[in-house]
Order: C-alpha cells, then sequence, then structure tokens
C-alpha cells in the first residue's frame, strides 16, 4: 500500500470546523420544516460533487453527518456527535489497554512494547474509549447500564404465594426468639 506524500500533508488546507450535531428533530434553515435525514460521510480531500442541486467543489471535509430535509432535499453538514461515554484515546491510554486485555497470557506484555504496539495503531486507525467497559472502571465499581431481562418480574399477576405461617409463637428453646408455625 502507498503511503502518503509528506510534501502533500503539509499542502493540505486546514479542515472546516462544522457546527455541531443539532438532534434528531431539527429545522431546516430553508423551509422551517423539522424533520431530517442523517447520513454518515466519510472524509474526503478534494472532490466535485452535487450539493444542493449543482454541481460543486467541495473539499476538505472531515467525517461528518450530512442532514438533509425531508420537504426541501436541502443538506447541510454538521460535526459527529458520538456516543455518551465515547471519546477519543491517547496512546498511553491505548498502551494500558493493551496490557489489560493480555492479562492471563503466559508472558507480560512489556509496557515499552504496548506503548510503542499503541503508537503505532493511533498512526494506522482511529480508536475510540467506551468509558462504560468494565476495564475503565474503578476497581469493583461496574455500572448497570440496563436492567437484564428477567432481573426483575413486570407481571407479578402469576407469581405463586409462599405462606410463611398462621401464627407467630414464643420458643424458649431459642432464648425469647419469635418463630413461625405453620397450621396443619
Amino acid at each position: 500500500m502507498p503511503q502518503p506524500d509528506t510534501a502533500d500533508a503539509e499542502q493540505t488546507p486546514a479542515l472546516p470546523v462544522l457546527p455541531p450535531f443539532s438532534g434528531e428533530e431539527t429545522t431546516c434553515a430553508k423551509c422551517s420544516n423539522f424533520e431530517a435525514r442523517t447520513t454518515y460521510r466519510p472524509a474526503i480531500a478534494y472532490k466535485l460533487m452535487e450539493f444542493n442541486g449543482r454541481m460543486v467543489p467541495r473539499g476538505p471535509l472531515p467525517e461528518r453527518l450530512e442532514r438533509e430535509c425531508r420537504q426541501c432535499d436541502y443538506t447541510w453538514d454538521e460535526a459527529l456527535h458520538p456516543a455518551p461515554g465515547v471519546r477519543p484515546t491517547t496512546v498511553a491510554e491505548l498502551a494500558w489497554a493493551l496490557s489489560w486485555s493480555h492479562r492471563g497470557w503466559a508472558l507480560d506484555l512489556p509496557p515499552e512494547l504496548a506503548e510503542h504496539m499503541a503508537q503505532q495503531l493511533m498512526e494506522l486507525t482511529h480508536v475510540m474509549i467506551r468509558a462504560d467497559h468494565p476495564a475503565w472502571q474503578p476497581a469493583g465499581l461496574i455500572p448497570l447500564l440496563a436492567i437484564p431481562d428477567g432481573l426483575i418480574e413486570s407481571n407479578l399477576a402469576h407469581a405463586v404465594p409462599i405462606t410463611l405461617a398462621n401464627e407467630p409463637t414464643t420458643d424458649t428453646t431459642t432464648a425469647g426468639a419469635t418463630t413461625w408455625r405453620t397450621k396443619r
């Protein structure tokens, strides 16, 4: 695979700053309709493309969300909106994650090797942190994001009643403790 030319990278203009994601229901700037489709678009360097009904040169553009009005087809770009708790990682965090995921193997992953691997991965990929993963939680504090099915009964109409006792008695053999006895 050919590597990018560093001379071209230095001449590449800065990417524009996009407006933040406006939410599920947004208002079209042209017709005031409150419904818009959202489509992910990858980053582009520069190309001639159709945009709002005409061919225009576009780029360079970062990864973005393309919004299109459902009524008038007007199109605009907005910044990505990652899930809550998801954020870009650092080399140190990725090195730690590599070491953490390597636990339990016969040989330990040396910290220098983990950092080198993390640096190489960061140059090749975009890596995001999932803050809800147990690896990022303090020891013993794993958040419960959703109650698993079957943990709580939603309909107790089918529950079987359990009779504990019919009458309390005081038992002298257990130092006056109250016990329950069922009638026979």
